[in-house]
């Protein structure tokens, strides 16, 4: 955040400017690095915020997906939510997709996409999964149903990391708030995290 403009707060601005950076070689003790990934230019898609990055490795290069945000006048409410893509060699450097972004619910028939309305155009927290029994990637992330107030994890469907298809949401999902989803395995059981209002939910999968 940053906090020399509009004071850094919620109901002005809420400043997602960058990422921050920070390494270790125990996981206890950290030392801060270079901050990651500034917002984009005036105008951009992502000029506004950054926020919910994902990280993982895929044949040697590294991938970051995020929400970038994006909206007119001092309202906060009023943004337009889409997720892009940046890669690394090395984790320090990193470079944004030219064509991003990759993904918005405006290219879905069930979410809700109406740009410019308050908190109607939510489409973040990009979490990728790699599906080596299909081949594909699937991306995890937040929406909300169209026509209702109701937040879902949506799902997507990639061969290249760049290019998508809509595969529905998850009804199990299905709430006041689904955010920040996660997926893992264990002893051939999928196991999907999302932050609720209640706390942490989990549903699983075969």
């Amino acid at each position: 955040y940053n906090l020399s403009i509009g004071n850094g707060g919620w109901p002005t601005d809420p400043n997602g400017d960058f990422f921050g950076h920070s390494i270790s070689t125990n996981l206890m003790n950290w030392t801060d690095q270079q901050h990651v990934l500034n917002v984009g230019s005036n105008g951009a898609w992502d000029s506004k915020n950054v926020w919910a990055p994902h990280v993982f490795e895929y044949n040697g290069l590294y991938y970051l997906f995020y929400a970038g945000v994006n909206y007119s006048s001092n309202n906060p409410g009023a943004n337009i939510q889409q997720i892009g893509l940046a890669t690394s060699s090395d984790l320090f450097t990193w470079t944004k997709y030219t064509g991003n972004p990759v993904w918005n619910c405006g290219m879905t028939s069930w979410a809700e996409w109406y740009p410019g309305q308050s908190w109607r155009a939510q489409c973040r927290d990009p979490m990728i999964f790699r599906d080596d029994i299909n081949n594909r990637f699937i991306m995890y992330y937040t929406a909300r149903l169209n026509g209702t107030t109701r937040q879902v994890v949506g799902t997507a469907t990639s061969l290249d990391l760049i290019n998508w298809q809509d595969a529905g949401y998850i009804p199990a999902t299905i709430g006041g708030k689904a955010e920040s989803s996660f997926l893992t395995k264990k002893r051939g059981t999928y196991y999907l995290f999302w932050m609720s209002y209640y706390g942490e939910a989990f549903a699983t999968s075969s």
